[in-house]
């Protein structure tokens, strides 16, 4: 799965020379991107192409870098939302800051979900060699900045709810067969 990793909405410095959004291919196989599409709350859209000489093959575990010059989205600093939308229009992921976003720091998911405001450009390093989930979760607070990425946390939840109803039905059902095989 495809996934939007990081995000550096406000550099020191000019914005567009210096902001970028991070996919990551949390499978073990390769996506291709072609025709898949981020766009952002102004629904100003970057639509992956091989046409443009661009690789749009995503190898599973790798990082895709994509900076403003590449997709011509320039983040908000005050409040953004990222959609990450597959080549055939549903929604794969998002991100969502309010507030200002910090000056120089980059917003990256961690493995619980969440996403986390970095220190600086130097800590990414570091940060960066943290495990991308395999689920992620929907809000999450840092420092002012509330960040909303799809729920799986409610949707386990809802799966386990339907586990447990469908066997209290097994249950009921084999008990009523039972009766049934007993009159004859």
């Amino acid at each position: 799965m495809v996934l939007i990793k990081e995000f550096f909405p406000n550099p020191s410095g000019k914005d567009t020379e210096g902001e970028w959004i991070k996919l990551f291919n949390n499978s073990n196989t390769a996506v291709d991107v072609s025709g898949w599409q981020i766009k952002d709350a102004s629904a100003k859209a970057f639509i992956f192409s091989a046409t443009d000489g661009k690789n749009t093959l995503i190898a599973g575990g790798e990082i895709l870098t994509l900076d403003y010059k590449t997709t011509k989205i320039s983040l908000n600093n005050n409040g953004e939302t990222i959609f990450l939308y597959d080549k055939n229009g549903i929604l794969v992921d998002k991100a969502e800051y309010t507030g200002t976003a910090a000056d120089g720091k980059v917003y990256i998911r961690a493995e619980n979900g969440k996403f986390i405001l970095s220190g600086s450009q130097a800590e990414l390093q570091e940060v960066n060699s943290i495990p991308a989930p395999t689920s992620f979760n929907n809000k999450s607070a840092n420092s002012g900045a509330i960040i909303n990425n799809s729920n799986l946390g409610l949707n386990f939840s809802i799966g386990i709810f339907i586990a447990l109803v469908l066997t209290v039905l097994f249950i009921f059902i084999s008990k009523k067969l039972e009766l049934f095989s007993g009159d004859e």
